[in-house]
């Protein structure tokens, strides 16, 4: 049979193992129906691809603009964004926060005090991408926050505005009583105002302190004992200059002191 040629058609490959859809839009693609076969045949593409890869995410109607991720689609570059930062194309580069990455190390579940800095898991919002603006990733990424070098850092990325949060899973159940934010390498990078907060399981939040003003460069903030396993700061005002928001160096304080021989 002759075969027969369509334009503006979009191709989607259902993966069964993966419960996924990978869908293109396709500007020229030439079809044939072989014999003894149903429906529109195989398509073979004779143009180029375009549109965004809607990765794991539903399929919405319609075709999604050269380099954009359609509405609702997660978008493959971004994996882990949300909402108008999601997306390839979107204008954003940054992730609407990047969970803690690696896992507990089972010396770092037991202990009777502070965990060292070096059980911690640390994860941000926002978090620029590696390499962001051509700066390290260890002037960027929260897990250089809690290297225990100053001269490393977690940065924002973008003008800080009130709603950035920085937090580490210490890898068990402690009594906490205090944080400590060291921020004398980067001194204009200091929240505008903030609020700490503890939880036992990562959802759950109970605020223990709060300021609203500036925070120094060396920010040590003190409350009465309380048992979490996590422990977050929020940046919640509007940093002047447009100044990013930097944490140089964070640490917990534990009512029962550190373990012997941590960071």
């Amino acid at each position: 049979m002759s075969p027969g040629r369509a334009r503006h058609v979009t191709l989607c490959h259902v993966g069964l193992a993966a419960a996924s859809i990978r869908c293109s839009s396709l500007d020229d693609v030439v079809f044939s129906v072989g014999p003894g076969s149903s429906g529109a045949g195989t398509p073979v593409a004779t143009g180029s691809a375009s549109g965004a890869d809607t990765g794991s995410s539903s399929p919405t109607s319609g075709t999604a603009p050269s380099g954009s991720a359609g509405a609702g689609t997660s978008g493959g570059a971004s994996g882990n964004a949300s909402g108008a930062e999601s997306g390839a194309g979107s204008g954003s580069p940054i992730d609407s926060g990047i969970p803690a990455t690696g896992r507990c190390a089972l010396s770092c579940t037991t202990g009777t005090g502070c965990p060292p800095q070096s059980c911690y898991l640390a994860s941000a919002y926002p978090v620029p991408p590696p390499g962001f603006s051509g700066i390290p990733d260890n002037k960027l990424l929260p897990q250089y926050a809690i290297d225990g070098k100053l001269t490393t850092r977690y940065s924002t990325g973008r003008h800080a505005v009130g709603t950035e949060w920085f937090r580490v899973d210490l890898c068990r159940m402690v009594s906490v009583d205090g944080i400590n934010l060291n921020d004398t390498v980067d001194p204009t990078n200091v929240a505008a105002s903030y609020n700490v907060e503890v939880s036992m399981d990562g959802t759950a939040w109970i605020q223990v302190a709060a300021s609203p003003t500036t925070a120094p460069a060396n920010l040590t903030v003190t409350f009465a004992p309380v048992s979490a396993r996590y422990v977050r700061i929020n940046q919640t005002g509007a940093i002047p200059m447009n100044d990013w928001w930097s944490i140089d160096e964070f640490s917990v304080a534990c009512s029962g002191g550190r373990d012997a021989g941590g960071d």
